[in-house]
This record gives C-alpha cells, sequence and structure tokens, in this order.
C-alpha cells in the first residue's frame, strides 16, 4: 500500500505484514488504524515528524524482524530438505 503526500511518496509495510489468522490480522489492523489517529512526535532538525507511538512502533518492527526470521527458517528447511 503506497500513498502521496506532499510529493513523497509512502510505502505502507504494515499493510504488508500479515498473520496467519484472519482474528490476529484484525487485532493488528486495528492496532496500527487506531495508532494513525493518535501519532506522536519528534523533533528532527527543524521538522516536527509524525510517527507511531513508540511501544505501536516497536510492535511493527518485531513483526515485520519476526518475518523476516520465518522465512529463513522456511529457507533452510528446503535447503535442508533438498
Amino acid at each position: 500500500h503506497t500513498f502521496e503526500y506532499d510529493g513523497i511518496r509512502f510505502e505502507m509495510h504494515y499493510r504488508m505484514e500479515t498473520f496467519g489468522t484472519s482474528r490476529h490480522q484484525h487485532y493488528f489492523d486495528t492496532l496500527i488504524t487506531q495508532g494513525m489517529n493518535k501519532l506522536s512526535a519528534m523533533q528532527i532538525g527543524d521538522a516536527n515528524v509524525k510517527t507511531l507511538s513508540p511501544m505501536l512502533a516497536v510492535l511493527v518492527c518485531f513483526k515485520h524482524l519476526f518475518n523476516h526470521f520465518l522465512i529463513v527458517m522456511d529457507f533452510e528447511k528446503l535447503i535442508f530438505l533438498s
């Protein structure tokens, strides 16, 4: 999922983070939607940058890294079984 804002293209990776069950996916999507409605902000130079809350940002990063872990494990299984 991408969108453009002020001429900048944004890729929303959380839309690519999927779970094995619709119940878990719905819960995660709800957290993200609620988080997008209550953004935090941080100062970077002269810019005030809106971000997810620190806890939600950590959750998204963990989920993303966990998906990489699962991909590596599946890849290793393929090599081992070959």
